[in-house]
């Protein structure tokens, strides 16, 4: 998968936004492996004990948030001593009209209208991938994006 493809397929995400399966689709469209996100959809790698909740050791916790405000939920949340005790490297919590993410690591924040989000990769996609390993990244799908693109580099080698 190269970087074009995945902008790509953060749009078409964006474009066709289905509730149940949102963060596993972001997850795809940046080139995550297929079987890990099936693992996490069936409660494999899912840590977390509460419905709609998804918390991946080391790598995500997500949230789908109706009834509270998004930047207190997610303040809350990375504060959260049983979460931490996981290290989730990205936090993220929408309500389906705003995405709010927070990179524990660079302590990055995205803050963004969920239809603006191929954007803000298209933004990030412009540096240079070399990069990737200094937190000097302004937005967290950048850190995403270059994982997998990392990541695919390591498997081709």
């Amino acid at each position: 998968m190269h970087i074009g493809q995945i902008e790509e397929n953060v749009q078409t995400v964006a474009a066709n936004i289905s509730r149940d399966t949102f963060i596993y689709d972001l997850l795809v469209a940046y080139g995550l492996p297929k079987a890990s996100i099936t693992r996490l959809q069936q409660g494999g790698y899912n840590l977390s004990k509460s419905v709609g909740e998804i918390l991946w050791k080391k790598k995500l916790y997500f949230r789908a948030v109706y009834d509270e405000d998004l930047h207190g939920f997610i303040d809350t949340r990375r504060k959260d001593t049983n979460l931490l005790k996981h290290s989730p490297r990205f936090f993220v919590v929408t309500d389906f009209t705003t995405l709010l993410a927070y990179d524990s690591k660079t302590d990055d924040t995205l803050d963004v209208a969920l239809p603006d989000l191929p954007r803000h990769f298209a933004e990030a996609g412009d540096r240079n991938i070399q990069a990737s390993a200094r937190p000097q990244f302004s937005k967290v799908l950048a850190y995403i994006r270059n994982y997998a693109v990392a990541v695919f580099w390591h498997r081709t080698r």
